[in-house]
């Protein structure tokens, strides 16, 4: 698997494990409604996105990053790993080893990443049966 970044179209691809999905039913916080998925990474994809100029956060150590899209543009295509489109609802609520692609985006204060696409690498079987919406 090739991590990259293109400069052209400020285009992120990284692997990481979910955690946080709101891909089938958007989050809703004060008011404000997208789509969301956070990774956490190992070093060479955390290094893929802090190239891009993303900030990332830690969790328990480990570097993780936070996507958002907003309703307006739909909701992000979601793949198996053999490239069928698949429904959102198959990601489980955490866990699941995904790839993205997104797109590096700058705002007033910040740099953040926009979820363009989601492929569902190896589905967390312990998680459990995925619930309605992906979401915690």
């Amino acid at each position: 698997m090739e991590l990259y970044m293109t400069t052209v179209s400020n285009e992120i691809v990284a692997e990481g494990v979910s955690g946080f999905v709101h891909v089938a039913q958007p989050d809703n916080f004060k008011g404000s409604e997208k789509y969301k998925i956070t990774l956490t990474l190992d070093k060479k994809n955390a290094d893929v996105f802090k190239k891009a100029g993303i900030k990332l956060k830690e969790y328990n150590g480990e570097p993780q990053v936070s996507m958002s899209r907003k309703t307006d543009f739909g909701q992000p295509p979601v793949y198996d790993a053999e490239g069928e489109r698949i429904s959102a609802d198959e990601l489980s609520r955490f866990g699941d080893l995904v790839r993205v692609v997104a797109k590096a985006g700058k705002g007033d204060y910040s740099q953040y990443a926009y979820v363009d696409k989601i492929k569902l690498l190896q589905k967390n079987e312990e998680a459990g049966d995925a619930i309605a919406g992906g979401a915690f």
